[in-house]
């Protein structure tokens, strides 16, 4: 069982090189009411010599000043042989600690690293997070 209730928010991809788009904060998820919040970055092709440098959790009050999640950062980052694996934040007791959260991508190659999609599960009632299979490359419990 995922939770008592489940509210996905899909959010369109993007391609990230440092010759365009570097760097993309994605689209906020409103938690407002919600007990949790999982957000899984499915990544797409990653060029040789493409990756992500920084790939991290932020939150904010207002959904316009946004703060890192202590601990928020992705301990694994994908490189170019990490072509469609998914990265997972599994963030509990969002209820009261802050309304808006999103997710901050960030390349230091000059060739593409595709993000297909970015999800937003949120949960209302007892969540089980899910973890970390051959094609999680990396997942943070917050």
């Amino acid at each position: 069982m995922i939770s008592q209730f489940v509210d996905p928010v899909r959010i369109a991809g993007t391609t990230l090189n440092t010759g365009g788009t570097a760097s993309v904060n994605v689209t906020s998820a409103d938690c407002l009411g919600f007990d949790f919040v999982t957000v899984i970055v499915s990544l797409g092709a990653i060029a040789a010599g493409g990756n992500l440098s920084v790939a991290k959790l932020q939150y904010s009050n207002d959904n316009t000043n946004w703060t890192d999640v202590t601990g928020g950062g992705q301990a694994t980052l994908p490189g170019d042989t990490d072509d469609n694996k998914f990265l997972i934040w599994n963030r509990k007791n969002v209820s009261g600690a802050a309304r808006y959260y999103r997710v901050v991508l960030t390349t230091s190659g000059a060739v593409n690293t595709v993000i297909n999609e970015v999800y937003y599960l949120r949960s209302v009632g007892a969540a089980a997070p899910l973890g970390t299979t051959a094609t999680v490359l990396s997942v943070n419990n917050t």
